[in-house]
């Protein structure tokens, strides 16, 4: 099974002063709708797995006030805070990303899933949506680039798991030349 996997973007120092700078800006301003759409962008959107554990959750709430109650906290938070409420409510983790780092020449072009990323550094680094622990999960990269004159593919199918790093080479020795 495979599902669309981020980029993660490393932080350079401007980077790091502008997102400070933007912070401080939108605590200026007080402006709670602004807040409530910087936490989303930076957290992943819920999938609806998660939105019906939490109605489940919910419902097996005896008493309608506290149901109430954990319906309005749900609607204000944020993602992350969603996620937090419902490994509250029903006892498990609830968001489980993978994280897959690939080694390969920078100069290489890379796909995954068939999916073209834009990183062109020597070591890349992705993030999974939120993945079930109990199912496998792969995904197919395929780096190109040249070597030695000759277009080289190497293409492989690495295995991810909710909660865990997965590393992988993609090393010219793998490559199969193009003709």
């Amino acid at each position: 099974m495979t599902k669309t996997i981020e980029e993660i973007k490393e932080f350079d120092p401007e980077d790091t002063q502008e997102y400070i700078k933007g912070i401080n800006d939108m605590i200026a301003k007080n402006d709670a709708k602004e807040k409530q759409e910087w936490r989303d962008s930076y957290t992943p959107e819920l999938d609806a797995s998660e939105a019906a554990k939490f109605k489940k959750a919910v419902a097996a709430i005896k008493e309608k006030e506290d149901r109430d109650f954990y319906n309005e906290l749900w609607g204000r938070f944020s993602n992350a805070g969603k996620r937090y409420l419902l490994s509250f409510l029903t006892g498990e983790e609830v968001h489980s990303r993978a994280k897959l780092i690939v080694t390969l020449p920078a100069e290489a072009a890379l796909t995954i899933g068939g999916e073209k990323t834009v990183s062109t550094s020597a070591e890349r680094k992705f993030l999974t949506p939120a993945l079930d622990p109990d199912k496998s999960y792969h995904y197919t990269l395929r780096a190109t680039f040249v070597k030695d004159g000759v277009p080289v593919v190497v293409t492989k199918k690495v295995p991810v798991q909710a909660g865990k790093t997965t590393e992988v080479k993609l090393e010219a020795a793998q490559a199969v030349a193009v003709r």
